[in-house]
């Protein structure tokens, strides 16, 4: 990928289970994709952390009216469980 994140859009699109608020699910996802992305290439993860802009997400319940989103407790719990993640993987160096 190109330095030039300007340029670039990564477009994050999920399937139709429960999900969390747009704003949360960018925020995890964002995360999770840079912390996989720096897995092998630390100096675009760093560029990705510095430039967010670079993500959009493609949230299927801005078209259904009778979406629920995931109450702010399970939000709490997937962000705790993804650090956990990512400091797991970061011990056993994945």
């Amino acid at each position: 990928m190109s330095t030039e994140l300007n340029k670039r859009r990564i477009i994050l699109i999920h399937g139709l289970a429960s999900k969390p608020l747009k704003k949360d699910l960018h925020v995890l996802w964002t995360k999770c994709t840079i912390e996989n992305i720096g897995v092998n290439d630390p100096s675009l993860a760093k560029k990705l952390q510095q430039q967010k802009n670079v993500f959009r997400s493609a949230y299927w319940a801005d078209s259904t009216p009778h979406h629920i989103a995931d109450d702010a407790w399970y939000v709490k719990k997937l962000k705790v469980q993804e650090n956990k993640i990512i400091e797991k993987r970061k011990k056993i160096k994945i």
